[in-house]
Parts: structure tokens; C-alpha cells; sequence
């Protein structure tokens, strides 16, 4: 799901088992404010491809999906935030 494709890219990626729905009040928000808010369904999940056998859904894969899709979007540009390992090593 995509809105205002003229800003910059903001990426909310879902968890096991939701989907892209659970970011549906955030986006609007982050619309308005003038970003392109994408929130896609990750491999396997909504009506996205679901390749056969366990191998291939490794982190390396979803991050070339994720690759992919920023390239698709002709992202420049990627920021990240220290926080985003603070949050992983905390889970």
C-alpha cells in the first residue's frame, strides 16, 4: 500500500504473523505529513509469492525483496536508525 509517492520513502514492514493492515492508521499520518508510506506484505504473506520450502525465507531474502522494492521505488537514498538495533537485540 503506497500514499503520496511525490515524498520520501518510509518503509513499515509487519511482523510474523501480521501484514501490511497493521500499519493502516500510521500511513495516512505519514501521508499527510508529506512522506511515501509503503507498507508491504513480506514474502509469504497476503497475496504475495509464497516460494515452496523453508530455505527460502531467510533474512537474506527478505532483504533482497526489500532491495528490490526500494529499487522499484527509485529510492536514492536509505536512512537508518540506531534505534532499530536497540529494538532488535531488546526483543
Amino acid at each position: 500500500l503506497i500514499y503520496n509517492p511525490a515524498g520520501p520513502v518510509v518503509l513499515f514492514l509487519h511482523g510474523f504473523p501480521e501484514s501490511w493492515y497493521s500499519w493502516r492508521k500510521q500511513i495516512p499520518v505519514f501521508a499527510e505529513a508529506g512522506y511515501h508510506a509503503v507498507a508491504p506484505d513480506l514474502r509469504g504473506y497476503g497475496n504475495t509469492d509464497a516460494p515452496e520450502g523453508v530455505g527460502k525465507y531467510t533474512y537474506l531474502h527478505i532483504v533482497g525483496d526489500l532491495i528490490g522494492l526500494l529499487g522499484s521505488l527509485q529510492c536514492q537514498k536509505v536512512c537508518k536508525s540506531r534505534s532499530s538495533v536497540i529494538v532488535y537485540r531488546s526483543v
